[in-house]
């Protein structure tokens, strides 16, 4: 390669800007638009291997050129000229996080929250990063960052692996333990990549060594999960030992690590604006002061929030998880998100209080508030939306938001396994968390997810002509829940009620029924009896996964007869025609 050489009959090489093992990225101008571009070559691994890769190649690119992310480098075209492949990305004249040297950990963790960020966005398209560290976040202002390097160069050449080859995906020193110990990379992996390249922006060396140390050792280390613990990282460290859990699956997602270190970048900048205005305050020349004091208070104001918006939003897409903030709950003992457990209007979070089986759980739920009830409690308006503080009773603490648009975030907080938790200070916690999410506006959304039942409505009956035939009930006439996650149909004195509900499960088991299918789906038909004996439900697996502590799930639907008129065969029956319909014809 030379200065003046043309690639791919477009690409001008002005200069080399970097290399490491087997790839090079030289500056170029792109003489179709006339712009400068990034132009990183990677050889072919494997040999015989290179079309089969190149394919692949381009399927993630694809992918990654529909991000447009603010905080993501660019990525552009892939380019097969002759054995070589070349990534055209955008230019960025930055110093790396490597080139920076030790920061401050507020400066650390908004620049963290931002890289936290373009991952969630990554990861939703199902693609890796691979290598995160210092040398591939790159600073392009002093308070902003840009994920760069994408790990997809590793499936046609490494970087700086022990092994000279892409067998090791990820930099030693900033590779996850599980990837060390031979595994391959899963999303969780970059959570940890992202914790070491963090913890070395404030502590100088990566947790499990510096440059000087050999690669294999550091890389040992890792396998071994045995981290330096942080000395210099401050409100930073709790938030570096979520993310740096040796166990995968005990590590937060990018949404909530953005979450966490935004909130802990936040808090940085509103104290030291607080210590601001107390200096002003102090100073004697009362008319100097007020006009500072002015200035400042115009200057901190948020931006203006929408007062006309509904809070809660699209209900189908608004997400619970994102109410809390773990870090405001770190004080009560070792929190543990549980985003895809139950339903899709309810996420929950474990507090672990102990080493052992201490464990206390909290749930956020959203409804639509019944404007013929009645609530008990204290009443506290905050702007367009109260808290109501329901009376305590023994093991248990909740609070409702009740918002202006007949729907409410409800906060229950239960005694597990230890009877002296703070269940009223969690409660609280989260109700803060909930309260700054609203003063900005409307709430956080959910990651889409294209292949989710939470994308469906459980009213609409795409068989209607199996919808089945009940004395009493207008098939038209149903009432949906939150979301339309679920649907009643119900006769006059609700004595008969047919009910479908979208949700989560287990994986289904033949303790107390039998199973079957329905629409070509494993179906399970639940005998119960006790206080079920007038109910057949029927659940109906339509997509397995497995949720964030690795364990099998199902997306269910959920189809009910309640009748004490009909047989419990004649239930089942009709439970299964309601099942049937909501799934189009086969």
């Amino acid at each position: 390669m030379r200065a003046g050489q043309v690639i791919a009959g477009r690409y001008r090489l002005e200069d080399q800007v970097g290399a490491g093992g087997n790839g090079v990225v030289w500056r170029a101008t792109d003489e179709h638009l006339g712009r400068l571009v990034a132009l990183k070559r990677a050889l072919p691994g494997a040999a015989g291997q290179h079309a089969e890769q190149l394919q692949q190649l381009r399927r993630e690119a694809r992918l990654l050129a529909q991000l447009n992310h603010r905080h993501i480098v660019t990525l552009y075209d892939v380019l097969d000229d002759g054995h070589e492949c070349w990534l055209v990305l955008e230019y960025v004249p930055a110093q790396s996080l490597a080139e920076r040297g030790v920061l401050p950990p507020e400066l650390v963790a908004r620049l963290g929250a931002q890289i936290a960020g373009a991952l969630a966005a990554v990861h939703a398209k199902g693609i890796l990063h691979r290598d995160i560290k210092p040398a591939n976040i790159l600073m392009i202002s002093e308070d902003e960052a840009k994920l760069g390097d994408f790990g997809i160069s590793r499936l046609l050449a490494g970087e700086e692996t022990v092994t000279g080859s892409s067998l090791l995906a990820g930099t030693p020193g900033y590779v996850a333990p599980e990837v060390a110990n031979g595994g391959d990379p899963i999303a969780a992996s970059d959570i940890f990549s992202l914790g070491s390249t963090l913890y070395a922006a404030v502590e100088g060396a990566s947790p499990v060594g510096g440059k000087t140390d050999n690669p294999f050792l550091r890389l040992r280390r890792a396998a071994e999960g045995r981290l330096t613990p942080s000395r210099n990282s401050g409100p930073l460290a709790p938030v570096l030992t979520e993310m740096l859990r040796v166990d995968p699956k005990r590590r937060p997602d990018a949404a909530a690590t953005r979450r966490m270190l935004a909130d802990l970048a936040g808090a940085g900048r509103r104290s030291r604006q607080a210590v601001v205005r107390r200096w002003l305050l102090s100073v004697g020349a009362l008319v100097v002061v007020l006009g500072l004091a002015v200035w400042l208070a115009v200057v901190n104001l948020p931006p203006a929030v929408d007062q006309t918006v509904s809070l809660m939003g699209d209900t189908r897409t608004a997400d619970p998880c994102k109410v809390f903030n773990l870090l405001a709950l770190e004080k009560f003992g070792d929190v543990n998100l549980v985003p895809d457990e139950y339903r899709f209007d309810r996420c929950d979070v474990i507090i672990k209080i102990d080493d052992t089986t201490g464990e206390t759980p909290i749930t956020v739920y959203f409804a639509q508030t019944d404007p013929a009830a009645q609530p008990e409690g204290q009443v506290e308006q905050r702007g367009r939306f109260s808290v109501l503080r329901e009376p305590k009773v023994p093991g248990r603490c909740a609070r409702r938001l009740l918002l202006p648009d007949r729907f409410e975030i409800q906060i229950s907080v239960r005694v597990k396994t230890v009877v002296d938790a703070d269940l009223c200070g969690m409660a609280e916690a989260v109700v803060e968390s909930a309260s700054a999410a609203l003063a900005k506006g409307q709430l956080p959304r959910r990651d889409p997810d294209p292949d989710s039942l939470a994308n469906l409505d459980a009213c609409a009956m795409r068989n209607s002509a199996q919808f089945p035939r009940m004395a009493g009930i207008d098939p038209s006439g149903p009432t949906p829940g939150f979301g339309r996650f679920s649907c009643v149909w119900a006769n006059g004195d609700r004595s008969e009620l047919l009910e479908l509900d979208l949700a989560r499960s287990d994986p289904f088991t033949e303790s107390r029924g039998t199973s079957t299918t329905i629409a070509g789906l494993p179906a399970y038909v639940d005998q119960e009896t006790g206080e079920h004996t007038n109910a057949c439900w029927i659940r109906v697996a339509t997509r397995s996964y497995r949720n964030a502590y690795n364990s099998p799930k199902h997306e269910v639907v959920y189809a009910s007869v309640t009748s004490n008129r009909k047989t419990q065969e004649e239930r089942c029956a009709l439970a299964r025609e309601l099942a049937t319909a909501f799934f189009p014809p086969r």
